[in-house]
């Protein structure tokens, strides 16, 4: 058996909040798959937690993470909401690629609004 995952963000935005944070709002799909010796693949719920992460700048060093959270998302579509001392101008499902995905040059996404890190 083996198993893969299907983790895309969808959709990420923020926005200032009056307290001088940021609102993330990111929409994320997950699916977890199992397939068999024999190539059957079949759809399994989603029970591996995944890491998020909100990105500032262009990298992926330490200096450029923002906030890294492991959650438990259900299968298909999630919403999750982030208040951030800074400004994102990324945010990414399984950034550094730990799960094996068939498509992972959808797991990070810039943030509409956002053309840098300040």
């Amino acid at each position: 058996r083996v198993t893969t995952w299907r983790l895309e963000v969808i959709a990420a935005n923020c926005e200032p909040t009056s307290d001088g944070r940021w609102k993330l709002t990111a929409e994320i799909d997950a699916a977890k798959f199992i397939t068999s010796g024999e190539g059957l693949e079949t759809e399994v719920p989603l029970d591996t937690p995944v890491w998020l992460h909100a990105f500032r700048g262009h990298g992926f060093a330490e200096d450029d993470l923002i906030e890294s959270r492991l959650k438990s998302l259900k299968s298909g579509r999630s919403t999750v909401e982030w208040f951030l001392d800074h400004k994102p101008t990324r945010f990414g499902v399984d950034s550094y690629l730990m799960l094996p995905d068939r498509n992972p040059h959808n797991n990070v996404l810039p943030i509409s609004g956002t053309s840098d890190g300040n």
